[in-house]
């Protein structure tokens, strides 16, 4: 996998490894050709915009390293610089999500024929890209690691202020001390859950004053009504995808404003 963002590439590592493969990870052209002169592979996952070989130069160049090779992944938020491309490439929007790597991945290897594959809303979610969300500070309250890897990736590149916590202890001092445009609140923590935070924090800040949206992978109608049951104003899975946070924005609307 060759990607030049550290946080990118150790999320999705650990998504690779989660399906049961071996990664090689580099973070640039450079380093990605002198491992493919070294070993061979049976995939290899591209970042389309690199910083130092444009992504054209570096599939023209791993294509001589492997005259036969066609097993290989782009990845990229620029979708206008692959289309006029013309590559047969499977493509994959970014941010990278579980399920898009499954689909491409087994594309790659069932014999598909390669086309490049928009993510449902594509346009709109291009549109929406230069959306401006730094005006926003968010509490992300998450236990674990990789969730919070996940989540700040996305969340930073909305431009989107962020303060971590990763209790529910911690969430409601946080909220104390503090002031947050929303909170995005894991229910199953150590210490103090997520339903017991918002119980808390509802006793100093309304639903309006504060939104609290819960994350967690109960989807359950009867559960979704527990949360908002305790004061929570919304539910998205997890992990979440950008265009589910951004559905919820505008979904509060002057809320955040």
């Amino acid at each position: 996998m060759v990607e030049d963002n550290p946080l990118t590439l150790e999320i999705t590592t650990h998504v690779l490894n989660s399906f049961g493969l071996k990664v090689t990870a580099v973070l640039n052209a450079k380093k990605a050709l002198e491992v493919l002169d070294a070993q061979s592979f049976d995939l290899i996952l591209l970042d389309w915009k690199l910083p130092d070989l444009v992504g054209l130069d570096l599939v023209e160049a791993i294509e001589k390293h492997n005259q036969n090779f066609d097993h290989l992944i782009i990845f990229t938020g620029y979708d206008a610089d692959y289309l006029s491309t013309g590559l047969s490439y499977q493509v994959v929007n970014k941010p990278l999500i579980k399920q898009d790597l499954v689909r491409v991945i087994s594309n790659c290897f069932s014999g598909n024929s390669g086309e490049v594959e928009e993510r449902e809303g594509n346009e709109e979610a291009v549109s929406e890209h230069i959306q401006d969300y730094s005006h926003l500070k968010i509490l992300l309250v998450e236990d674990n690691e990789i969730n919070t890897l996940i989540a700040l990736d996305i969340l930073h590149e909305m431009k989107i202020q962020v303060e971590c916590a990763t209790t529910g202890f911690q969430a409601v001092d946080k909220v104390k001390e503090g002031e947050f445009d929303m909170v995005l609140m894991d229910i199953q923590m150590p210490e103090m859950d997520g339903m017991e935070a918002t119980k808390i924090i509802r006793e100093s800040k309304t639903d309006k004053q504060l939104p609290i949206i819960a994350l967690t992978a109960n989807v359950l109608r009867e559960e979704v009504q527990i949360y908002l049951d305790v004061g929570m104003n919304h539910h998205i899975g997890k992990p979440f995808e950008r265009k589910e946070l951004e559905s919820v924005i505008k979904m509060l609307g002057n809320k955040l404003a």
